[in-house]
């Protein structure tokens, strides 16, 4: 069964940054990963480790889409999305506002 995907405030707005092309290579992914969260995913480490991302790129461009995974209600919960350039900086940033 493939989980819900939800997009929090933050990646919403992230998302409508993008361009319509980038958003429906992001969709597709988001889909995929839908369907197995767990084999379509990286864990990232140290104080971000309950947190998983997917990496792609979109000519050329390097991006990266961090998420939850929520086995009780079957959701995956988008928090962050953006390029490479100083995602994880900004990432931690963002989780400890949280």
């Amino acid at each position: 069964m493939a989980y819900r995907v939800l997009f929090g405030s933050k990646a919403a707005r992230q998302f409508k940054k993008l361009t319509p092309a980038l958003q429906q290579k992001v969709r597709d992914l988001l889909t995929d990963v839908a369907a197995e969260p767990y084999l379509k995913s990286f864990i990232l480490s140290a104080d971000l480790a309950r947190l998983r991302y997917i990496k792609f790129s979109y000519q050329g461009v390097p991006y990266r889409i961090v998420f939850t995974v929520s086995e009780e209600r079957q959701e995956i919960g988008v928090l962050f999305l953006g390029t490479r350039q100083n995602f994880y900086r900004d990432l931690k940033r963002y989780v400890r506002s949280l």
